[in-house]
This record gives structure tokens, C-alpha cells and sequence, in this order.
């Protein structure tokens, strides 16, 4: 069923069974709720005593779709196949459905309408991959790179947004001014030591200075050892490992004392669910880099972490699935993906002098999926 499909039903009038069964949950806050009367099952929670119904607002893969009231409370809704479920007009539930399953609602975080609290007020920080490829144009999300250069802004800092892209550099940055922020588009090669030197002159230039770099860097690969040839193999690792190191070793110099580099890896670092051997090797060799870059560093106060994203509703992640059905379609603890807006907010973190007695550390964000 499309989203749109999904917003219709959830629309309608809960069925009189559906109502009763409610009624005897509403003193159980965040209970889940089966509604009747259709024939999609859907599940509502309970929120502070009332069962709230709305619009559909965006999907997170698994079956889950998140929904806003005008108060801009968030529930959200586990839709079943409609056609592996009927029931009769009059039972609150289908005696063949599965068990509630349990989803972890959005938080204003989750999808970036929190309000700044001025964690980087004067920090100047480059983000290099701060652009967005795309997917499908008309329904992609916001992607990861895009969600940390605007929080950036949000909080006070000067952005430099990089990318091989400049158009999409420069869409970001224009995110970012009509806030009210300050950007600065700047397209770069990561793979071209020169074009990384410049990029690095250009952000220091236009900012004033450099204490803080994300690198949001990474290209896949093939599944598999045989179908990955040796020069696709280093052209991967030219990316996503060679890159990060380029820019580390030319901003090193111009960084202010106490600044803050993370890099951005991947669960498949942790794991082998993505089945492509190249990519999520050269995602595992960062980890080693950052500890490097963390002990350098140590002498100025520069601090270096790195944030590993699960799986995650971005443009990226959704071209990644169309080529690998399975993947999200396994368990996952929180019962959705996560949102762009969730890893940068654990970057936020990193960033800030929130982790100022922080460094040589990792985080994963995936709901305990890497370590459960």
C-alpha cells in the first residue's frame, strides 16, 4: 500500500470494536492499539490517555509509518499487509494477526524540528560529503551529510559544505541561509590530494578559521569477493579510506587547538549483513584511523571519534535496498529505521564540548542492532 494509500485509511473513523478496546486502555500510556473497521491493520498509541489518529507524514522502512497531530506530538503506525489479514467487521483484532510489535517513537530530534540550543555558537566546521545524492526526487528524505550541515548551523556554527557535487553543496547551503544560517558551498574530490588541499584552504578562508570536520565519506561496492576486481577494490578504498586521510592530514595543520574530527563509518563495519566485503572492510579501517588521528591530535586537544549509522531512511540507504530487497527487512530493536536527524544529532554530540574529555571513541546508532 503507498503512503498515500496508508494517510486515507488512517483517516477513517476507528471501528466500534476498535473503540472499546481503546477505551479500556487509556490509562496505559504508549500502549499500542489495534483499530478495526477496515481491512488494513494498523497499529495507534496511546498518548497521554488519548488515541491520536492523523496524517502520514513519511515512512521508515519495516512496515512503519510516522504521523504528526497540529499539536506536533508524534505517534506512530505499524501497518500489516492488508491482504495477509481479515477480519470480521466486529472483532478488535484478526485472530490470525501477529503479536503488537513494539516501535520507538520519533522525538522533535528525530525529525529536526527541535530548537537550537547554541551547542557550536562560533565554532567553524567543514562537512565534507554535506550534499545529498538522489534517489527519487520527489519522495527522498533528508540523508545524513545534509541533516549535520543544517543542525551545524542550527546551533551557531559556520558551515563549510563539501562535495563532489557542487550543485547538491550548494542546495545544503541554501537550507542552511534560509534559516537565517551561514554556509559556504565548496565542491572537492577527496580522491585528488590537490583538490582536498584546496577545499581545505577555501573552508579555513571562508570561515575565519577550521576547529571542527565531519567526514561523511563512503561509496559501495559490490556483494561479494569474486565480483569486485582489484582496481574497483582500491578505487573503493581510495574513497573511503584513502579520502578521510587526505583531509585529516590537511587540516591537521590549519585546526585551532581543542578542535573535533568524526568520522562517519557504518554498522557493516561491525557486522557482515551488507555482503559487500570491499565496502564494509574499508568502513572497518576507519576505526583505526580515527585512533590514529585521536593520538596525533591528543598533543593540541583535537579529539576524534567516530559514529557508526545502522540502518538508516536516507537516499543512500534507499538505493541500497532497491538492490538488496532484504535489507531492513530483518528485526530490528527499535522496530524502524532510524532518520538522517538521529546520526547527526550523535555528531552534534561529538562536536560539541559536550565530549570535551572525549576522544578515540565509537558510537554506534542503530537502536542495538550491532550489539545484540
Amino acid at each position: 500500500m503507498s503512503d498515500q494509500a496508508r494517510s486515507t485509511v488512517g483517516q477513517r473513523q476507528i471501528g466500534r470494536a476498535g473503540q472499546k478496546r481503546a477505551n479500556l486502555d487509556l490509562d496505559r500510556p504508549g500502549k499500542q492499539v489495534p483499530r478495526a473497521g477496515t481491512n488494513d491493520i494498523g497499529q495507534w498509541i496511546i498518548n497521554r490517555g488519548r488515541l491520536t489518529e492523523s496524517k502520514n507524514i513519511g515512512s521508515l522502512g519495516h512496515g512503519v509509518s510516522l504521523s504528526s497531530r497540529g499539536s506536533g506530538r508524534l505517534v506512530t503506525r505499524l501497518d500489516t499487509p492488508p491482504s495477509s489479514h481479515r477480519h470480521h467487521p466486529d472483532s478488535a483484532i484478526a485472530p490470525d494477526s501477529k503479536p503488537d510489535r513494539y516501535v520507538r517513537p520519533p522525538s522533535a530530534e528525530s525529525l529536526g524540528e527541535a530548537p537550537s540550543r547554541g551547542r557550536l555558537k562560533g565554532r567553524r566546521i567543514l562537512i565534507v560529503g554535506g550534499g545529498q545524492r538522489v534517489f527519487d526526487a520527489a519522495t527522498d528524505p533528508i540523508g545524513n551529510g545534509r541533516a549535520m550541515s543544517i543542525l551545524c548551523a542550527r546551533e551557531g556554527a559556520k558551515v563549510a559544505v563539501a562535495d563532489l557535487n557542487r550543485s547538491s553543496a550548494e542546495q545544503t547551503v541554501k537550507r542552511i541561509t534560509d534559516e537565517g544560517g551561514e554556509g559556504f558551498a565548496i565542491a572537492a574530490d577527496v580522491t585528488s590530494e590537490a583538490d582536498v588541499q584546496r577545499m581545505i584552504e577555501e573552508a579555513h578562508g571562508a570561515m575565519g578559521g577550521l576547529d571542527g570536520m565531519v567526514l561523511n565519506i563512503g561509496t559501495f561496492g559490490k556483494v561479494g569477493l569474486d565480483a569486485v576486481s582489484p582496481e574497483e577494490w582500491n578505487r573503493i578504498y581510495d574513497v573511503n579510506v584513502r579520502g578521510p586521510m587526505l583531509c585529516c592530514r590537511a587540516a591537521m595543520p590549519k585546526f585551532d587547538d581543542g578542535g573535533a574530527i568524526v568520522f562517519i563509518s557504518s554498522i557493516a563495519a561491525l557486522k557482515a549483513g551488507s555482503q559487500m566485503a570491499v565496502y564494509d572492510s574499508s568502513k572497518a579501517a576507519l576505526g583505526g584511523l580515527m585512533r590514529n588521528i585521536a593520538h596525533l591530535g591528543s598533543r593540541r586537544g583535537i579529539r576524534a571519534n567516530l559514529v557508526y549509522p545502522g540502518l538508516v531512511d536516507t537516499p543512500n540507504g534507499r538505493e541500497a535496498g532497491a538492490g538488496r530487497p532484504n535489507r531492513g527487512k530483518g528485526h530490528v530493536p527499535f522496530g524502524r529505521q532510524a532518520t538522517a536527524w538521529e546520526i547527526a544529532y550523535a555528531v552534534l554530540f561529538f562536536l560539541s564540548d559536550e565530549s570535551v574529555y572525549v576522544t578515540a571513541q565509537t558510537l554506534a546508532v542503530d537502536s542495538g542492532l550491532s550489539g545484540m
